[in-house]
């Protein structure tokens, strides 16, 4: 079972912080995209990085042809079709950008979406933009949708400023386009809020399908107190169906493994094979199966708010059930 994201990547500041340089990558056997991805640098608002950075927003860009996008032919060589960029902001500068990008599956469900209230500022968050691969109906919905601050996924995230995971969306009152998502199979979902540093906010919400998952574990760490470390909040894993009560009592410090680097740097870090990650908190989604992780920062005024992970390369471990 893969994951529709394929491949993430760090862009972080050049010394002179004129342009963005591969910080991390995570690339599996797309060697050929690697090393070109590699080799490459962007310049403000020039490709999709420099486009993320100058727009001090989340983008989505659902196709590479005749965009501003620079790696098109090695992207449609590698089989990537979709991909997004988020920008992490501390204050008013930038720390880094990540890009996640997703594979070209014709019968993919799930969603990648962009919530924000636009130039409106009243309150009610609309679609700015998303991909939703085959679930066309549930597309259009989505665009006809509005939600005002608590409602929905993206409105309790707007609300609290905090990312959250909800494993069943098709049968929670919290989510309220359950009855199109559980027809279609999409069943769980993630929602980061993203802060420019310019007192704007967006969110961004993936929505996972079991068949098609857009990553196989998530989780939400928060400062504990006196905030030298993170504790586990809440998560979601294909593999792993107590996951927060095998996580409830777990602390990660700052600065230890791809979670703790995460907290004390504010910038994503990703770890391509987790049986060398030093920290204690990795342990079980290794023991479960999985690979890789990317850890992301959510800042807010400078400071660290939460750290989120997303898991990848599934290897199911004997006497592991999915969940339900």
């Amino acid at each position: 079972m893969k994951t529709f994201v394929r491949v993430s990547e760090v862009w972080v500041p050049t010394g002179s912080r004129g342009a963005l340089e591969l910080g991390q990558g995570s690339y599996g056997e797309l060697d050929e995209f690697a090393a070109l991805s590699r080799s490459m640098r962007f310049e403000y608002d020039v490709g999709l990085p420099g486009k993320a950075w100058a727009s001090r927003r989340p983008v989505v860009l659902r196709k590479f042809d005749n965009s501003y996008f620079l790696r098109t032919a090695a992207a449609h060589a590698a089989g990537l079709s979709t991909a997004i960029a988020l920008p992490i902001f501390a204050g008013d500068v930038l720390t880094s950008v990540l890009v996640l990008f997703c594979g070209d599956d014709p019968n993919l469900v799930c969603a990648i979406e962009i919530w924000d209230d636009g130039d409106k500022h009243d309150g009610v968050l609309r679609l700015h933009e998303g991909f939703y691969g085959a679930a066309s109906a549930f597309e259009w919905i989505s665009r006809k949708a509005s939600f005002r601050v608590g409602q929905g996924l993206p409105g309790i995230v707007w609300a609290s400023g905090m990312p959250r995971v909800l494993p069943d969306l098709g049968r929670t009152s919290h989510f309220l386009r359950a009855d199109a998502a559980l027809r279609l199979g999409i069943d769980h979902g993630l929602g980061i809020p993203c802060t420019s540093g310019a007192g704007s906010q967006s969110v961004v919400t993936f929505l996972s399908s079991c068949e098609t998952p857009i990553a196989h574990r998530f989780e939400v760490w928060v400062p504990g107190e006196g905030r030298d470390a993170l504790v586990f909040q809440e998560g979601y894993c294909d593999f792993d169906p107590d996951i927060d009560a095998h996580l409830a009592k777990s602390r990660v410090e700052s600065g230890s493994g791809a979670i703790g680097r995460a907290m004390r740097s504010g910038v994503p870090s990703i770890v391509d094979d987790l049986s060398r990650d030093e920290s204690p908190a990795l342990r079980r989604a290794f023991e479960v199966g999985l690979r890789s992780v990317v850890a992301l920062p959510v800042i807010e005024n400078g400071s660290i708010r939460a750290v989120v992970t997303m898991y990848f390369g599934a290897e199911p471990s004997v006497g592991l059930h999915t969940a339900a």
